[in-house]
């Protein structure tokens, strides 16, 4: 499974709607149109999306989107180190912007823009744009082969712990039926959990009428509360 998408199991369906209509260029009033929300609905629907894909503005949204680097927790050092405004600044700029666009797309004037650059180039220790774009590009390529690397390692090789955690939540539901839970503001019940491609996955059967669904469990704290939820 690539990063674009698993953003399938950490965005819910409405937030999915909007990140294809953020990629398209609308604007949040042009969205909450199209959608029938407030434009303050889609504002604060937003800030929740760029939390759950580890980002903090558009322009880094939509590269994730697209599968054009990884999700934040996942990018390699030095680009780590770059802030919000920064990173959305290397995304322009890797995309062969000036900077007066870039400037315009962020709202900021063109001094701010040089200052991000300035602190990029002292981050990344190179003195141009053309050697941030190649070293910005080569670092998403190391990191995707890395982390894909590790998810082929680590799929279907759970240790005691894991094992131990998805037995005594089985042997729960064995006891006492599904387990009630929401995901992705949806709610419904836990069938069944087993491990594999790396991570905790659970058996998730919606409302009445709905067909159960495999989910992988990103959110490690909802899994915490599930195994707090059992032992209490």
């Amino acid at each position: 499974m690539d990063d674009s998408q698993k953003l399938v199991f950490v965005l819910s369906e409405k937030d999915l709607q909007i990140m294809r209509l953020v990629e398209k260029g609308k604007t949040n009033p042009e969205i909450a149109s199209i959608l029938g929300m407030s434009s303050k609905a889609i504002t604060n629907r937003l800030q929740k999306i760029y939390a759950r894909l580890g980002v903090t503005s558009r322009i880094e949204a939509v590269w994730v989107w697209r599968g054009k680097i990884l999700l934040r927790q996942y990018f390699p050092y030095p680009f780590n180190t770059l802030t919000g405004s920064e990173m959305q600044v290397m995304c322009l700029l890797a995309e062969g912007k000036t900077n007066q666009e870039i400037a315009e797309e962020i709202k900021k004037d063109h001094r701010t823009v040089g200052t991000h650059l300035t602190n990029i180039y002292s981050k990344l220790q190179i003195s141009s744009r053309a050697k941030a774009i190649l070293l910005f590009q080569k670092s998403i390529e190391q990191a995707k082969l890395e982390h894909r690397e590790h998810a082929e390692k680590s799929a279907n090789t759970p240790n005691n712990t894991e094992l131990h955690q998805v037995n005594l939540l089985n042997q729960y539901i064995a006891l006492h039926g599904p387990i009630p839970i929401t995901i992705l503001n949806q709610p419904g019940t836990i069938q069944l959990a087993f491990y594999n491609t790396g991570g905790f996955h659970v058996v998730f059967k919606p409302a009445p009428g709905r067909s159960p669904r495999q989910v992988l469990l990103y959110d490690e704290a909802q899994w915490q509360a599930l195994l707090m939820q059992i032992e209490a």
